[in-house]
């Protein structure tokens, strides 16, 4: 088999993750959540047990849906959204590991079908693909509607990388803040951790955390 430059796998594989088959339709592609990469970088920030567990292989472990931890809570005075593997308002309450993996699989194409009608083809064809993964990355975290109403956004669709960065990864003026119940946004550590991550991310320096499990 052809090896696919891109991904280092036999082109065959890939065509299978994209939906293709030879000989027969062209199915649409996902260039960003197809990856690898990407998937993992999602599922070890927003929930590292199940990142283990997934890289592990221990794809029957059930795992529960939660509302944000205790500091969440006394820190914004409610329950953040249920969520399960960064999956909001799903309406599951528990699944097993595979089950959300493919969950999340599942919102990152809806997420990059969101990102390819706020992006032009332009850009599409020659931002590099780790600052398109943290910008989809931003998009799943924070919601397609309000970073594509943002000016982390116009930056990005006019090149100022820089501008981008500080509108949507800085501690103080990015997306870092949550409204408590007293209507009033608070700067949260949780979303400065995961800004940091997508900087990281977007320039390549991210470190995977996975470390395979001693036997």
């Amino acid at each position: 088999n052809r090896i696919d430059s891109f991904t280092g796998k036999p082109y065959s594989d890939q065509m299978a993750r994209l939906g293709l088959a030879e000989g027969g339709p062209t199915k649409k592609q996902y260039k960003l959540s197809a990856d690898e990469r990407l998937l993992n970088f999602i599922l070890a920030t927003e929930d590292i047990d199940l990142y283990n567990s997934y890289r592990n292989g221990d794809l029957d472990k059930v795992i529960q849906a939660h509302e944000g931890s205790k500091r969440f809570k006394e820190l914004h005075g409610k329950s953040d959204v249920s969520t399960i593997g960064g999956v909001t308002n799903s309406g599951i309450t528990k699944a097993t590991v595979g089950q959300t993996v493919d969950m999340v699989r599942q919102s990152l194409r809806e997420f990059e079908d969101a990102y390819n009608k706020k992006v032009p083809q332009s850009v599409r064809d020659t931002m590099p693909i780790e600052k398109q993964q943290a910008m989809l990355s931003l998009m799943f975290n924070a919601g397609a509607g309000a970073v594509g109403k943002s000016e982390a956004l116009k930056n990005y669709n006019k090149g100022d990388i820089e501008g981008f960065y500080r509108e949507a990864f800085d501690p103080e003026i990015g997306f870092t803040k949550v409204k408590g119940k007293d209507d009033v946004l608070r700067t949260d550590g949780g979303l400065q951790s995961r800004r940091r991550q997508e900087q990281e991310l977007a320039e390549g320096t991210w470190l995977d955390p996975y470390t395979p499990q001693e036997i």
